[in-house]
């Protein structure tokens, strides 16, 4: 762990000057079609990978990075929508922070971390910096860091709540994935399905795995046609069973599905499921704890979401019954109402 880099600027990713912000040649941005909710958090994504090596597209799954490769994601807030007790300096008085060319998705953004993710022989390592308050650069942060946040935000108002930037365990706590009796640390979210849609970048919009194609970092890439695709959550034109499993995919998958930590539950929301029983419709838990209360025998209580265990997690803000464990101390309500109706709309009984 001596070995990581005690700052950010130190990885070549970013060149910042003046409170601007930009990426060094090679270094491209992306988006993911349906990101995990973390506190309304706004976040910018990149990838490197190292001169002349390539990365294989997978139909399924993450796609193959090579050895060398880099990801970042970047968490932070409007400037003009966040307070942070302790500071010298409220982040609306700061100047504001601007994105040049493909990184304008930061314009005015106070970034709060960067998370590493590095491709190395052995396997990826997630690596956490905290920004530093002058966001001229940020530090290496193995034992994380609890920021406690002010947000103005339109769906919930105005919330104080404690930020948690996870630590050096913590990152492989979410991207742990087991594999013949061993623990493999992997990304989560770049994958054919969740990439495979527009990016606005410097040069226009374009569909980023084509773009990436274009490049010569991407190999192998199928044809539009043949790769997979899914419905945005938040896409109000689609129907609410396809929202609400793009929704759990996002945010459930990476931990219940058939090699992640929760995959003695039984429980599993990946896109591939079918079986009613196993996407959580009328299955008893294995095991609940503080995680649901009296009545609330099934999962996914067909036509009431009020007595089933997986709507009653994604709405609490109780550490003992959140879900994901990780990475959240807010409810997304709008993630949350999508969930509720899709329960409130399934016919059928779990008695029958």
């Amino acid at each position: 762990m001596s070995s990581f880099p005690s700052k950010l600027s130190d990885w070549n990713l970013f060149h910042i000057e003046n409170h601007e912000l930009s990426l060094r040649d090679g270094v491209i941005p992306y988006t993911l079609k349906n990101p995990l909710f973390s506190d309304y958090a706004s976040k910018f994504r990149t990838i490197w990978v190292p001169s002349g090596q390539k990365i294989r597209y997978r139909q399924n799954g993450i796609l193959d990075f090579p050895v060398g490769s880099v990801i970042s994601k970047t968490f932070g807030y409007k400037q003009e929508d966040l307070s942070i007790p302790g500071l010298d300096s409220d982040p609306s008085q700061l100047p504001q922070n601007i994105g040049v060319g493909d990184a304008k998705q930061l314009t005015g953004i106070y970034r709060i971390e960067t998370r590493i993710l590095l491709r190395r022989e052995s396997g990826w390592v997630g690596i956490p910096y905290v920004w530093d308050p002058d966001q001229k650069d940020a530090s290496l942060a193995l034992i994380g860091k609890k920021k406690a946040i002010k947000l103005k935000h339109s769906e919930i108002g105005q919330r104080e709540f404690t930020y948690q930037v996870p630590n050096f365990n913590q990152c492989k706590a979410c991207h742990v994935k087991y594999a013949e009796y061993s623990k493999l640390i992997k990304p989560i979210g770049p994958r054919a399905v969740n990439l495979n849609h527009d990016f606005e970048f410097e040069r226009g919009v374009e569909n980023q795995l084509e773009y990436w194609s274009e490049k010569g970092v991407l190999v192998g890439l199928a044809a539009r046609e043949k790769r997979p695709t899914m419905a945005s959550w938040n896409d109000q034109g689609a129907p609410v069973a396809d929202r609400a499993r793009s929704y759990l995919f996002a945010n459930c998958a990476h931990c219940h599905g058939g090699s992640g930590p929760a995959s003695t539950s039984g429980l599993f929301l990946g896109l591939e499921v079918t079986s009613p029983i196993v996407l959580g419709i009328c299955k008893t838990p294995v095991a609940i704890g503080n995680g649901g209360n009296e009545g609330m025998a099934y999962d996914i209580a067909p036509g009431d979401p009020e007595h089933s265990i997986l709507y009653h997690r994604l709405k609490s803000e109780d550490p003992a019954v959140v879900m994901p464990e990780l990475g959240r101390s807010l409810a997304h309500q709008k993630g949350v109402e999508l969930i509720h109706q899709w329960i409130a709309q399934m016919e059928g009984a779990c008695d029958e």
